[in-house]
């Protein structure tokens, strides 16, 4: 996470390279920088000017999955249907909502603590479903008893 702010990666002077170094850039990039796995790149060439145009339609989108509030029963379906795919022994979370925006900031009430692994399947798959794009996600779980 960058400062909790929405991430776009904008490669420069693409055009110059063959397809062997654009896969060597690109296999680069992701080493180096897959602690924002989330981010969207656009690829250009600001000389010529090809693909710029691509730019803002990435941050806005960045923006617009930055500020989107989501409904709690929508949010506890995404997280319900994860959990049912790929259960997690011992561990029941019983909803999800989010708590709030910039970032968007999901907390789960769980019957036990989440293991970060298993966080971020949740934190995939709500990024998936509701295309929350280059924005990063706050994930918070909190215990809650079965009564």
């Amino acid at each position: 996470e960058v400062s909790g702010k929405p991430v776009i990666l904008v490669m420069n002077k693409w055009e110059m390279l063959d397809a062997e170094g654009r896969l060597k850039a690109q296999g680069e990039l992701t080493k180096r920088l897959s602690f924002v796995g989330y981010a969207t790149t656009v690829k250009i060439s600001a000389l010529s000017g090809k693909s710029v145009n691509k730019l803002l339609p990435a941050i806005r989108e960045a923006l617009d999955a930055y500020g989107r509030r989501l409904p709690t029963a929508e949010v506890t379906k995404v997280v319900r249907a994860a959990q049912q795919t790929h259960p997690l022994t011992g561990v029941k979370i019983f909803y999800a909502t989010q708590g709030g925006i910039e970032p968007p900031t999901f907390t789960l009430f769980s019957n036990r603590e989440i293991p970060s692994p298993y966080l971020r399947f949740i934190d995939r798959k709500l990024r998936e479903h509701f295309d929350l794009g280059p924005s990063p996600l706050k994930i918070r779980v909190r215990r809650k008893d079965a009564g």
